[in-house]
């Protein structure tokens, strides 16, 4: 019954063939946004040595310690006779079910024997996550995946080609103009984002509205994992983390900021007007 209900989420993840190669730890609906990572090495079925193999690294903000994941193709008479054949590859810390094209397959994957420490996957997440509310989230899915209930057979599970295909990953070109959501000094800000030879980086620097006032700013620490940014901002007397995500086409975004140490609590949605 297990393997059957695996094979139906296979099933459903393959026929489209634009799955991004994301690893998603299946959680609630709720947890879903900071269940699903980005690989740093795209999983594809490659040839070694006349044998298929499926290799990949787990996310350390899940894991917390280093699971490279190695397995190699078993025949399982019936398989390849199904309207979209099956592939399943077996190695020492799981077991793998694909469908779809060897460069871009979509897997579940129940795994045995990997090395967990929850205490370093916390630090990962601390450092990905400044919004606390996030943090929490992400906690209780590495708590899931490190101690796994009933329905996964106690033991850890995951799907390969959980999202669709991003755009460029890159920071917007241009300007964007946003709103602080809170009653206080700061009401608007503009962030230029300033690309330079096509890596994504931009400027240190915001034009806030303090009081009427325009006042210069700064953000630091900026970090991109996807969609997702992250970083610090500060004017005047005052600074702070914020947390938002874009939208693919990276002309909005919407998050929150805090005042404060990374993870104090939200104090108000920082979202776009335009981006140009």
């Amino acid at each position: 019954m297990k393997i059957f209900k695996m094979m139906l989420m296979v099933w459903a993840l393959a026929p489209t063939g634009v799955m991004a190669q994301d690893y998603y730890a299946p959680t609630d609906k709720e947890k879903e946004p900071v269940a699903r990572f980005p690989f740093d090495v795209k999983p594809e079925i490659k040839t070694e040595n006349g044998e298929k193999v499926l290799k990949y690294t787990l996310p350390k903000m899940l894991t917390g310690n280093v699971n490279v994941i190695r397995t190699t193709a078993v025949d399982l008479p019936g398989l390849n006779d199904l309207p979209n054949p099956v592939k399943m590859f077996v190695g020492d810390k799981a077991t793998i079910t694909c469908m779809g094209a060897d460069s871009n397959p979509g897997c579940m994957v129940t795994h045995r024997n990997l090395s967990l420490n929850k205490d370093l996957a916390y630090q990962e997440i601390d450092r990905t996550y400044y919004d606390p509310q996030l943090r929490t989230a992400a906690r209780a899915v590495v708590d899931e995946f490190q101690s796994p209930v009933e329905h996964s057979g106690n033991q850890p599970i995951g799907i390969i080609g959980a999202l669709k295909e991003r755009k460029d990953s890159g920071f917007p070109r241009g300007t964007v103009k946003t709103q602080f959501d809170r009653a206080g000094s700061i009401t608007t800000a503009w962030i230029t984002w300033k690309i330079e030879d096509g890596t994504g980086k931009f400027a240190n620097t915001a034009d806030f509205k303090l009081n009427g006032r325009d006042e210069k700013g700064s953000l630091t620490d900026v970090k991109q994992f996807g969609n997702r940014v992250r970083g610090r901002w500060s004017v005047a007397n005052e600074s702070g983390w914020f947390d938002f995500e874009f939208n693919n086409d990276k002309t909005r975004f919407e998050g929150f900021y805090g005042v404060g140490d990374n993870g104090s609590p939200r104090v108000g949605r920082w979202t776009s007007v335009s981006v140009r």
